[in-house]
């Protein structure tokens, strides 16, 4: 899972809109591509004001928290950006403390957890204030139990956001994630929903041109139209309250709202 250049000012617009902010859960570690200076030009453009992390708390936190660099780093050097540790990203964008779950330790996360089981610690229940899953859903088989898992871990309030790849990616996961899965999903559960997007990426990932394309409730009652050869991602951002659960089974909108009416 990676924070694209291309991904800076977008979720710094998210955070200073929503007030992301707490206690963070990511899902994987986040190799966040960047450099200093781009993330500083990127938070004067959006009017986003970046968190300072002490010099001697960055230290430990790289010391207890080393990234592992994929053969995207190197990648990523030839376009002059470079492999952020996540600790010290998330925290410049205003997050108390950062968790990373995963189902192996191989990056070296936080807590190891499968989220295809189905239920979570105690301990992890009501943890989190804001949960990111930035790459990570379609990569889980049991769809339900990643989803049950998330709402049982995000505090009252707190915000779940999903960043999933919805079209030109076969054999990226076991699957490509419609806007209508996440948006219908979170209705059903009583969600707040505050945000749905699509995201198309254009060229090779490493670009920092994005074109964001907000997603009205209409839209979920037809198939949208037919996409080029880009990459698409659906993006959903939505609240915990206190009617939501995190079990209940969706009827697809186009269906529910639409032809059943």
């Amino acid at each position: 899972m990676a924070v694209m250049p291309y991904y800076h000012a977008y979720f710094m617009a998210l955070v200073k809109k929503h007030g992301l902010s707490g206690d963070l859960l990511t899902y994987g570690r986040q190799d966040a591509y960047g450099r200093q200076d781009l993330l500083e030009t990127r938070a004067r453009e959006v009017g986003f004001p970046l968190t300072c992390v002490d010099p001697e708390l960055a230290r430990r936190l790289e010391a207890a928290n080393p990234m592992h660099p994929s053969p995207n780093a190197q990648i990523g050097l030839q376009h002059g950006v470079i492999l952020m540790n996540d600790q010290i990203y998330f925290r410049q964008l205003g997050f108390r403390s950062v968790t990373s779950m995963d189902a192996h330790p191989f990056e070296a996360c936080t807590r190891v957890f499968d989220m295809n089981n189905h239920g979570v610690p105690e301990d992890l229940k009501g943890a989190f204030d804001v949960s990111m899953d930035l790459g990570t859903i379609e990569h889980v088989f049991h769809l339900p139990n990643f989803l049950l898992n998330d709402f049982q871990m995000l505090k009252l309030g707190g915000l779940a956001f999903h960043l999933a790849p919805m079209n030109n990616f076969a054999n990226h996961g076991f699957y490509q994630i419609s806007p209508t899965l996440l948006n219908d999903f979170y209705q059903a559960n009583g969600f707040e929903i505050l945000e749905r997007h699509i995201l198309k990426i254009f060229g090779d990932h490493w670009s920092d041109r994005l074109e964001t394309y907000a997603l009205a409730e209409q839209q979920y009652v037809a198939p949208l139209a037919r996409l080029d050869n880009e990459f698409y991602y659906s993006a959903i951002l939505v609240r915990k309250t206190t009617r939501s659960t995190g079990d209940h089974i969706a009827q697809q909108y186009a269906y529910a709202q639409g032809a059943w009416k």
